[in-house]
């Protein structure tokens, strides 16, 4: 059987050395992606007074029991509201925080600042 000759490359052995120096190499970009939107502040719902004043008048009072039902109605809008926005708000803080971490983890240094 005729002796296999040894051949001789000029790239490296591929050993644990080579493959760790490469490594930064092989990894794929992270793109954290841009902050969470801030939620919408709460928009105030109101009955107009002045149509239902006009109203009460030309129907001599009877109504204001709709007038009080309108602003009731509105006031428990108001509430649903502010509920939601308190809630969406917390959300928002704990996923701006989580973006901050992964932002730091990714790129190192302090991501920009929180648009006002």
């Amino acid at each position: 059987m005729p002796q296999r000759a040894e051949v001789r490359s000029s790239w490296p052995r591929n050993d644990g050395a080579t493959c760790a120096e490469l490594e930064h190499v092989t990894q794929p970009p992270v793109f954290v992606g841009p902050p969470p939107l801030r939620p919408l502040e709460p928009r105030v719902h109101q009955p107009l007074h002045v149509v239902h004043l006009i109203l009460s008048l030309l129907t001599f009072g009877f109504w204001l029991v709709i007038w009080g039902m309108a602003a009731m109605n509105a006031s428990a809008a108001n509430a649903q509201e502010r509920e939601r926005y308190e809630a969406e708000k917390e959300q928002y803080a704990r996923d701006y925080d989580a973006w901050q971490f992964r932002y730091h983890q990714a790129y190192g240094g302090p991501p920009p600042p929180s648009p006002a």
